[in-house]
């Protein structure tokens, strides 16, 4: 009975398994955390670029964005 319980349900089982740790885990769940990954990489490459430590840069920015915005307003858009 154990012979033929490990044929019909654990071997076919084990097999199925091992397919579906190849081809969604390796083929999917990694290339999805890799992407993530990649993604935060690039981000925090860009943010580097953006922050200088010069505190007037900062002060522009938010001046430049406080005219933006006002005239988004008085524009009505």
């Amino acid at each position: 009975m154990d012979h033929a319980y490990r044929r019909v349900v654990v071997e076919p089982a084990l097999r199925l398994a091992g397919w579906v740790s190849r081809q969604v885990e390796a083929g999917g769940i990694d290339e999805a955390v890799h992407g993530v990954a990649l993604l935060a990489a690039q981000a925090s490459e860009w943010l580097r670029g953006v922050q200088s430590g010069f505190v007037r840069r900062y002060a522009l920015v938010v001046l430049a964005t406080a005219a933006v915005l006002l005239i988004w307003v008085v524009a009505g858009v």
